[in-house]
């Protein structure tokens, strides 16, 4: 009887681990194709809005009113220390800034805007632009619509 080398042992155990390895990478790669892993989506919240950016600061307080083409109105007072209040019961709410006026779930086609401050006024009619924004990437929810209007105010 004669005996194999450790040598030939160990190519042939190596040939055949070799072998078995590429097998079950082939599978593997074949059970993802056909099952692959499911996506999961965080949490992350936003909400559509349109945000008033202004050429100087106002001094509080100041008024917002914004009519939107589908006839929906709101009026937004900011008070002399920047809280907020809104004309629409609660359905749109509003983060007054001295230079800047973001309205939450209001995102008219367009809009007409009258801005009210202690010593002046500034209208205008605008269509936004509004870009899409989804925190938790495109396969999940939520998808927001966000516009930023710059207004040079007299």
């Amino acid at each position: 009887m004669k005996r194999n080398s450790p040598r030939k042992v160990f190519s042939y155990f190596a040939i055949r681990l070799g072998a078995i390895l590429i097998i079950l990478i082939a599978l593997v790669a074949v059970i993802l194709t056909k099952f692959p892993p499911k996506h999961v989506c965080t949490q992350i919240a936003c909400s559509d809005s349109l945000t008033l950016n202004f050429s100087h600061n106002l001094d509080y307080p100041y008024t917002a009113d914004l009519i939107g083409n589908n006839g929906e109105a709101t009026r937004v007072t900011c008070d002399t220390t920047g809280n907020v209040s809104t004309s629409s019961g609660g359905l749109v709410t509003a983060v007054c800034q001295a230079n800047a006026l973001t309205i939450n779930q209001f995102t008219p086609r367009q809009v007409t805007i009258k801005i009210t401050w202690s010593s002046d006024s500034y209208t205008t009619i605008t269509r936004p632009e509004y870009d899409i924004y989804e925190p938790n990437g495109p396969d999940c929810q939520p998808t927001c619509y966000q516009a930023i209007v710059e207004l040079t105010l007299p």
